[in-house]
């Protein structure tokens, strides 16, 4: 029999999920080259948009960077146990409320992009702990040895010049109320599209960040002033960063806590459901922010260009995680169908077999359980629900359960009844 091999798919939503999936998805088609990436509702002309792959596919590993959409849209095309999830996070920020959510809830397994986040949810959701793993943030490679981009200085200001970074939700006036220079440029999230054309700015410009252009813009810049977006931290290892924190700027439902962006709370700047704070000293309200647009000296604001703080935030690599993850799931998925010779019909029954590895044991099958438990549900003269109930009583009264310090009343496998042909009553 032909070596069986599990299909991996990228499936980007929007620009921002393609500026983090790319050097992953580059870096294991070096090692897959059967790899796919595919762009939902836009089109790149490197990326797939035969959308009839991924409902062909017998069992694809799906690596996407946005929870929502790619829950949504999968629920359409394919019943949930008929794929592998996997998220990695298209920013490296922690402040936003979804950054925190229960939403990575979705995916089969998380790359974290540091060790503050990801021991974040494992405090948070403490039954799921074991899908979260460390897997850097790669996306952050292309900031660390920026040079000059000689090739857009025609059509960008003399050098030196500033770059304003702002994510969703600045407030069209707010920003309209910054000063207007030559050596300014104000790079908007591409959300902020909507701001109206022609600009009211006579000499600074106003660029909404994309693929195209961000890196050249910002290899150029003399110096950075951002908010509490990931472009921010990201810039931060190569150019003289300095960020801002001034919630005067941004909508009435602007999606991070107000008390970390008020100077008077004893949570101003910190870490959302951590203890890591950034200190004050690194951070500019409006007031400074246009202040040292106008050219003033910024004598006791620090930039963000300190190795504990980048360090924490960003968690730099020299080895790429995400990859190195995503290959091990797929090889595992190709040891499990190699050496059970599983026909189509027994996919259903593995992988629950491996949830309920995973969420009551917190590891993998061994191939001998594996080997076990398919066993117990072909020749079981019950139904496939009540053996799966089975399965599932007796991983959780074994020896090794009972010493995990961990419960299981969040943590027990979904039985799909009635929506998965291969489940149906003997």
């Amino acid at each position: 029999m032909s070596k069986q091999h599990a299909e991996i798919c990228f499936v980007a939503f929007e620009e921002k999920d393609l500026m983090s999936l790319l050097p992953i998805y580059n870096s294991v088609r070096i090692h897959r080259p059967d790899a796919r990436l595919f762009t939902i509702g836009f089109d790149r002309g490197y990326a797939d948009s035969a959308l009839s792959f991924l409902f062909g596919a017998t069992f694809p590993i799906i690596i996407a960077a946005s929870p929502g959409s790619v829950t949504n849209w999968l629920e359409i095309i394919r019943p949930r146990w008929s794929y592998h999830l996997i998220g990695i996070e298209h920013g490296v920020s922690p402040f936003k409320k979804f950054t925190y959510s229960d939403a990575f809830l979705c995916y089969d397994d998380y790359f974290a992009p540091s060790i503050l986040w990801k021991e974040r949810l494992e405090r948070l959701y403490p039954s799921r702990s074991t899908r979260f793993h460390l897997g850097g943030y790669p996306k952050a490679n292309q900031f660390i040895c920026l040079v000059p981009d000689e090739a857009r200085k025609d059509i960008l200001p003399p050098i030196p010049y500033d770059v304003v970074v702002f994510s969703w939700g600045l407030k069209e006036e707010a920003l309209f109320s910054l000063p207007d220079r030559d050596n300014v440029i104000y790079l908007l999230h591409p959300a902020q599209v909507e701001f109206s054309r022609p600009y009211p700015f006579k000499r600074s410009r106003v660029i909404i960040s994309s693929l195209e252009n961000t890196t050249s813009i910002l290899s150029n810049a003399d110096r950075v002033f951002g908010d509490i977006s990931s472009m921010t931290f990201e810039i931060s290892q190569s150019k003289k960063t300095y960020l801002i924190i001034d919630r005067s700027l941004y909508i009435e439902d602007y999606d991070i806590d107000d008390s970390i962006m008020d100077p008077a709370s004893d949570r101003f700047a910190y870490v959302p459901e951590t203890d890591f704070k950034i200190d004050s000293t690194f951070i500019l309200d409006k007031t400074l922010l246009i202040a040292a647009l106008h050219g003033d000296p910024l004598i006791n604001t620090r930039p963000l260009n300190d190795n504990f703080l980048i360090e924490t935030i960003i968690c730099p690599m020299q080895e790429d995680l995400c990859t190195k993850g995503i290959l091990s799931i797929a090889e595992g998925r190709e040891r499990i169908m190699a050496e059970e010779k599983a026909p189509h019909h027994q996919e259903a029954a593995i992988e629950f077999i491996q949830h309920a590895y995973r969420l009551i044991l917190g590891r993998e099958p061994d191939l001998d359980g594996l080997r076990h438990y398919l066993t117990k549900l072909n020749t079981s003269s019950s139904s496939a629900l009540s053996g799966g109930l089975e399965i599932l009583l007796e991983l959780a009264q074994s020896d090794e359960a009972m010493q995990r310090p961990v419960t299981f009343r969040d943590a027990w496998p979904k039985l799909m009844i009635g929506t998965d042909p291969r489940y149906e009553t003997r």
